[in-house]
């Protein structure tokens, strides 16, 4: 076996048909879990939802990759094509919103595909033992941080189904000459950064270390093909990412126009906030899963047992798999600097963060001392148990579950109200505004904008009720529907004063109905 421990040797095809089989298990699980989900809550729950749906749907029926819920339809920058085509492939397999189980189904069988690809990383890379390989692989599937994600129309998943693979054959071309393997690994890698944007992580984690290699050709092979795959899109973006109105091209616009502006507006001091908050909140996301308790003693002890077994993992980590490091040391780092919460990006890549903590609970057992070796064993008992106990707790009581049910009963009933109130040719600020679209035919903006600056400073209410002026000026909206209590409050300022705005047509326990007076 090389130094990558990805020759081949007698027991590969033993090892093929354990991770065929772990991954239709997880497969299965995910599945049987995830039924009745989509029927159980509407999609938009988690925002980012309802977009990708309505773009599939856009793109499924002709409208093109098009934000369809905007007066004038204009071109999508926001969120890469890659899964809402994926989607759009599956749109017509049942009508909606009954389809939305079959995207659910999907999301199913992506985490199959992530079992099978974990296991496959853990043996034939990290050379992980067969038992923590498949805990490794399991967990990193279907406990409950990727269950989370799973559950929801998102691309957390299939993002996760191409990488993993990715990262095996990028750990082995990497080791030798071929151009032809260069260009294979940037068009997956490319494909994969169109499903989420982060995947642009891969592009300095595999050309880096096909140059510490001194395979320079490769590198520039690589590079030259990724930049290509990806360069369409960047055109698409830099072409039609100013369509939005200014109060709502958070929303809309690509995500780097979004963090230059709030960098341009806080400067570094904006910058060491964000990492400071994202490095406190990503610790306590890490080590939550990985607790027995939500008790201070249960999360310090989870810590020891992380901080114990990361350190050796990234250095085995560095000696069999670099390009897989690179990859998460840049794909970390993103997500610290990032404005926004970790939690989505952290959970949603479980298990790069368990097959770390697995490489390095490995190297501790197989030491020659005791005492590593006693302490390996320990901080397994402990990480395994506090998963198994976060779990249990999450299935007992259906943390997977997108919306509670009175959450779905008050988009259920906007979507209603909306659909009998407002005349087909009106446009509606409401919350979820892509979600309301795809359930009541209503052209449908954001009450609110969504900047990078507001993860550190929280705008006053004075500054929101502005900001809903705009919108509704912007886009000529007749009608404000709102569900949440802030927007609620936001709302009816606007009926206040010697010049009102709005006028409260209707209240409800689940919504509040406004109708614009000039």
């Amino acid at each position: 076996m090389t130094s990558a421990g990805v020759a081949p040797d007698a027991g590969v095809h033993r090892e093929r048909i354990t991770a065929a089989l772990l991954g239709v298990l997880a497969a299965a699980f995910a599945a049987w879990i995830l039924a009745g989900v989509a029927a159980a809550a509407p999609v938009g729950s988690f925002y980012d939802d309802g977009f990708y749906v309505a773009l599939a749907r856009s793109i499924a029926t002709g409208g093109g990759f098009h934000t369809g819920n905007l007066p004038g339809a204009p071109p999508s920058t926001h969120y890469p094509p890659g899964y809402p085509l994926v989607l759009a492939l599956l749109w017509h397999a049942a009508p909606f919103p009954a389809v939305l189980a079959t995207f659910l189904l999907f999301n199913a069988a992506c985490m199959g595909a992530v079992a099978a690809g974990a296991y496959w990383l853990a043996r034939r890379v990290l050379a992980l033992s067969v038992t923590i390989s498949a805990v490794v692989a399991i967990a990193g599937a279907v406990s409950i941080p990727p269950m989370l994600l799973g559950a929801v129309v998102l691309s957390e998943s299939l993002f996760l189904a191409m990488l993993l693979p990715l990262l095996v054959l990028a750990e082995r071309f990497t080791q030798r000459d071929g151009v032809r393997e260069a260009v294979l690994l940037a068009v997956v890698a490319g494909a994969a950064t169109l499903v989420r944007t982060q995947g642009i992580a891969l592009l300095p984690a595999v050309a880096l270390v096909y140059v510490l290699r001194g395979r320079r050709r490769e590198a520039a092979a690589f590079a030259g093909v990724f930049v290509a795959v990806v360069l369409p899109w960047l055109i698409w973006q830099r072409a039609y990412g100013a369509q939005a109105a200014p109060d709502i091209r958070g929303q809309y616009e690509p995500y780097s126009a979004w963090l230059v502006t709030g960098m341009r507006e806080g400067g570094l001091p904006f910058l060491w906030k964000v990492v400071v908050l994202n490095l406190r909140g990503a610790v306590e996301i890490i080590i939550r899963p990985l607790a027995v308790s939500s008790i201070g003693i249960a999360r310090a002890i989870a810590l020891v047992a992380v901080v114990v077994t990361v350190i050796p993992g990234v250095l085995a980590w560095k000696r069999r798999a670099p390009v897989s490091l690179l990859f998460l040391a840049a794909y970390l780092a993103m997500v610290i600097a990032w404005p926004f919460s970790p939690l989505r990006f952290i959970w949603g890549a479980w298990v790069l963060v368990l097959l770390v903590i697995g490489a390095g609970v490995h190297a501790l057992r197989s030491d020659s001392q005791r005492a590593l070796r006693m302490l390996g064993t320990t901080a397994a008992v402990v990480v395994v148990l506090g998963g198994v106990m976060f779990s249990i707790r999450g299935y007992t009581l259906g943390w997977w579950r997108p919306v509670n049910a009175h959450d779905a009963m008050r988009f259920t009933e906007a979507t209603t109200w909306i659909s009998s109130h407002v005349p087909a040719g009106d446009v509606v600020a409401t919350e979820s505004e892509a979600a309301v679209t795809l359930y009541t035919g209503r052209r449908a903006v954001p009450v609110t904008s969504f900047t990078a600056a507001e993860y550190i400073r929280h705008r006053s209410p004075a500054e929101n009720v502005a900001i809903l002026d705009r919108i509704i000026a912007a886009y000529d909206a007749r009608w404000v529907v709102v569900m949440d209590a802030p927007m609620r409050a936001v709302s009816r300022a606007l009926t206040a004063g010697p010049s009102p705005r709005l006028v409260r047509v209707d209240s409800t326990a689940s919504l509040e109905a406004f109708r614009r007076l000039r």
